[in-house]
């Protein structure tokens, strides 16, 4: 329970699952360490109950304040807003003067049925361009973006052996969470653009690293059929730390993601960091960070969604990306080390400059100031519902 005594002084109430091994999770530990790293004071609660993902990361717990501020942030998706707002009133927390959600959102349109989330709000943060324009064109409220903030570093010890990885081969990474959807994540084509590239350089190696098969054993099934007849694969299906993750990573040669959408792209995001390739599909959100000159964005056609996948209904377009333009990418890396060692410096530069809790936190920092400013004076409630709000977007 938090003292209500502070209520007014800016800095942010965060409620979500601080704890939680997901995406969704990691994001608001990201925003959690932008908020610390400009000294924007914030407090936690944890409706981790509402995730089926393991609850084990405490990396952000001692930073929270024990105190309530001017701002609440439901960083929930649009469909667990609702729930969470309820669980906040059943516990007799006091709704602050404003409230905010953070919502993720992988199709270029946020469905009819989520709208009712907005009536919680009044400004919804999305971490990207692609996740801003399936909002902003049907959001009563102002909508802010907000990119992930990332402080990746490797162990000085990371090592393959760590990981069971061979040390003679050239690796390629496929990263994705079963929960997230292997429709959307799209291994399928990264295994075929590895096994063409493969042919003719043998010494690539391909490795899995996935969590939650067991929740999704067709799925896991699937993917197992797709590298039957592949020697040169190595599977990591089990949950790592943030650090085991950023070591594997370190010890892997390029990350390859053929998704067909991304709301923000931590795996890309978090490579780069690290100074490594990415060969991806050039398409949503990961754009937003990516580009020729520090990864190789894969060509892709759009084609609508056949079937619905889980909470993506069928009709609105996602990228199906060009398997053989992939494993040229990949072909082009293998031999040529100076291009691989010239994307990854230029990336490593462009996301410590973009993506930086102290960049994300100034702009976090910035935007709440304007809100304190003009609470006041723009009074955000229904009565509001129709006014045409400025829209504040992160400039590449």
């Amino acid at each position: 329970q938090h003292s209500a005594a502070s209520i007014g002084r800016q800095g942010l109430n965060i409620t979500g699952y601080p704890r939680a091994e997901l995406g969704v999770g990691e994001a608001l530990r990201s925003l959690a360490r932008a908020c610390h790293a400009v000294d924007l004071p914030f407090s936690l609660t944890d409706v981790g109950e509402q995730s089926p993902n393991r609850q084990s990361d405490d990396s952000i717990v001692a930073l929270a304040r024990n105190e309530r501020f001017a701002i609440d942030m439901l960083y929930v998706n649009a469909d667990q807003t609702a729930a969470t707002a309820n669980t906040m009133q059943q516990r007799g927390l006091p709704r602050a003067p404003l409230r905010l959600g953070f919502w993720h959102w992988e199709q270029p349109e946020l469905p009819q049925r989520l709208h009712a989330a907005f009536a919680h709000l009044d400004e919804v943060w999305v971490p990207s361009r692609f996740v801003h324009d399936a909002v902003a064109p049907v959001s009563p409220v102002p909508v802010f973006t907000v990119p992930h903030a990332l402080q990746v570093r490797a162990s000085a010890d990371a090592v393959r052996a760590r990981f069971g990885l061979p040390e003679d081969r050239w690796l390629a990474l496929v990263m994705y969470d079963f929960h997230s959807y292997q429709y959307r994540k799209n291994p399928q084509a990264a295994i075929a653009a590895f096994r063409l590239a493969a042919q003719h350089h043998p010494q690539m190696g391909l490795v899995i690293k996935t969590i939650n098969s067991a929740h999704h054993p067709e799925a896991f099934a699937e993917l197992q059929q797709a590298v039957s007849d592949l020697p040169q694969v190595s599977f990591i299906n089990d949950f790592l730390t943030r650090q085991q993750t950023w070591d594997l990573q370190a010890c892997c040669d390029v990350l390859l993601s053929l998704h067909r959408a991304e709301g923000f792209g931590l795996a890309p995001a978090e490579m780069m960091a690290l100074g490594k390739p990415v060969v991806a599909t050039g398409w949503s959100a990961n754009m937003d960070f990516m580009n020729s000159s520090n990864s190789m964005p894969v060509r892709y056609t759009l084609q609508p969604l056949a079937h619905d996948v889980g909470a993506y209904a069928a009709g609105p377009l996602w990228a199906e990306a060009d398997i053989e333009h992939a494993a040229w990418c990949l072909g082009q890396l293998v031999q040529d080390p100076a291009l691989a060692q010239r994307l990854g410096k230029q990336a490593a530069h462009d996301i410590a400059t973009q993506l930086s809790p102290a960049a994300v936190g100034r702009l976090v920092r910035d935007r709440l100031q304007v809100l304190a400013r003009d609470r006041k004076s723009t009074r955000l409630n229904s009565s509001h519902a129709n006014i045409s709000y400025a829209v504040f977007c992160l400039k590449k």
